[in-house]
């Protein structure tokens, strides 16, 4: 079994080969939040941002060709450039390619920033108008 210094390199090399893939095709604003010690989801979060549909896409598939080439497959891929937002999970790294607008609406830098949240805390199961609007449905209990 990996200690876990040598998992946390492993993972580290994974997020570096990421960003490497991300720069190749042009993608911009590429931030790596290292959360090794906040997220029992994995240890790094990637955020990059493609500044169209297409470049999106581009983003997008060159990420799960080279990885798939490198063994390192990704377990889910979710979204697409039409969607302006495409999550990638390769286990101990997940991966945020993200339109402009999409980046800037959920602000996700803003919960990473500083390892301040980790993702388990943030509210994923809601309602559709929950995460579009400030709505929030009153709670009751149930009896």
């Amino acid at each position: 079994m990996s200690s876990t210094k040598e998992q946390n390199e492993e993972s580290k090399n994974l997020a570096d080969k990421i960003v490497d893939i991300c720069e190749d095709v042009k993608a911009v604003d590429i931030r790596v939040y290292d959360m090794t010690e906040s997220s029992s989801v994995a240890d790094f979060y990637i955020i990059c941002t493609g500044n169209s549909e297409p470049h999106l896409k581009a983003i997008g598939d060159k990420l799960d060709r080279e990885m798939r080439d490198a063994d390192k497959a990704a377990s889910v891929i979710d979204g697409g450039a039409s969607s302006q937002w495409i999550v990638m999970d390769f286990h101990s790294a997940i991966v945020h390619v993200m339109h402009p607008d999409a980046r800037s609406y959920y602000n996700l830098e803003s919960l990473w920033s500083n390892g301040q949240v980790s993702p388990e805390k943030l509210p994923w199961e809601c309602d559709e108008r929950e995460i579009l609007t400030s709505e929030r449905p009153s709670r009751r209990p149930d009896f």
